[in-house]
């Protein structure tokens, strides 16, 4: 397929495979459904027309020079950044190898901007890679620059050049060498360019729905207490010791329960406990202290870990728990350890070290297993993941 791709490729577009781009990207494995499984979406778009009739042309042969419009820069400026974006476009169009729908289908092509494999879309990829570098150098025109990015990448499937899936992964692919730009030319001066677009909303993110379904599964399992992972890889929701009340499904909900009844002196779980405890400890004042601690077992509430959560609320949980200095870890100093295990403040103190740095080893085994499917972009990115990711590169080319 690749050899056949070869011999119609433009002299400009064989020399980009046989380039090196200026700065090194890695990207994940990236996936799409089967092309005659999603040919009738390509149809539905055609049928439809969502983009102008009148814009399609310009989308097709003037898109950069679309893109930069809107913030009046001119295409000289961004020429080797540009050129960097259809290397890598190239090569991972070349490695994939993707048939166009008109190849498998009676769709007949109505332009000269379509031969190379389809996967990922080299008009989306260029689309949203400028607008996250543009975004950065004019925010007030994030809006505007994403709308007209939208409006490039649909246009492709509009036109039956494109699968939906090849631009969703564009889009991805011109972020992340766009991210890697920016970290290595941080000097950029903002500027104050005036346009307007109107806002297109893209096809549901397949991808992505895929990630979460596998995120999900990773969860459910490490939430099951008989699954094979027991308290190694993940144990609990919060990847926690269970004998320090952790704030599991379970655990909470038996203290929900408890703080719901009317004569608290009658419960005989953890609750009646440290009611006792403070009681002894603060005397009559002994029921405000409850109020300051329930406040912060409140506020961890909302970032336990569930299977069944929405994507953004499972990532967003495994997030605020990498955090420290999150209020989920304060709960546990002043509230789990102090009143159920008799410990001194030192012991507590290295003891929650303990479990967090359990939590974190758990977070990035989530992280790794997430990479090996190419979901990895799923999580809160943040500057350490990058060092351990390196660190386990062996790990994941020897699996």
């Amino acid at each position: 397929m690749t050899s056949n791709w070869m011999k119609q490729l433009s002299k400009r577009k064989k020399k980009l495979l046989a380039q090196t781009p200026t700065f090194e990207v890695k990207f994940p494995k990236y996936s799409f459904p089967d092309d005659k499984k999603e040919l009738p979406k390509v149809l539905e778009t055609m049928k439809n027309k969502p983009i102008d009739k009148k814009l399609i042309k310009d989308l097709d042969k003037n898109n950069l020079k679309m893109m930069l419009d809107v913030v009046g820069e001119k295409k000289s400026n961004y020429k080797d950044f540009i050129n960097d974006v259809d290397i890598y476009t190239m090569k991972l169009k070349m490695k994939y190898g993707r048939k166009r729908p008109y190849e498998i289908s009676k769709i007949k092509s109505v332009t000269d901007t379509d031969d190379t494999p389809s996967f990922p879309s080299g008009h989306a990829t260029e689309a949203h890679a400028l607008e996250k570098i543009l975004s950065s150098k004019y925010p007030d025109k994030a809006k505007e620059l994403k709308s007209m990015a939208d409006k490039i990448s649909l246009s492709r499937v509009q036109m039956g050049n494109h699968f939906p899936s090849d631009i969703i992964v564009g889009k991805k692919v011109g972020y992340k060498i766009a991210e890697e730009y920016l970290k290595i030319n941080k000097n950029i001066q903002i500027s104050s360019q005036k346009g307007k677009q109107k806002d297109i909303i893209l096809p549901p993110e397949e991808d992505d729905e895929r990630c979460c379904e596998i995120l999900s599964e990773i969860i459910e399992r490490a939430t099951d207490y008989d699954a094979t992972y027991g308290q190694g890889m993940i144990g609990v929701p919060t990847f926690l010791d269970t004998g320090g009340y952790v704030p599991d499904d379970y655990f909470m909900d038996e203290l929900t329960d408890d703080l719901a009844e009317q004569d608290w002196m009658t419960s005989k779980s953890v609750v009646l406990e440290i009611a006792v405890e403070l009681n002894e400890k603060f005397g009559e004042d002994w029921r405000e202290e409850f109020k300051r601690l329930n406040k912060l077992y409140t506020e961890t509430l909302d970032y336990l870990l569930n299977a069944k959560d929405t994507c953004e609320k499972i990532i967003t949980s495994l997030d605020k728990w990498s955090d420290r200095d999150f209020v989920g870890w304060q709960f546990y100093e002043e509230w789990v350890y102090t009143y159920t295990s008799g410990l001194d403040k030192g012991q507590i103190k290295g003891r929650v070290e303990r479990d967090y740095n359990e939590y974190m080893d758990s977070y990035k085994r989530v992280h790794l297993a997430l990479l090996r499917e190419g979901c990895d972009d799923l999580l809160i990115q943040k500057p350490w993941m990058k060092k351990f990711v390196k660190s386990w590169e062996g790990i994941i080319n020897a699996k």
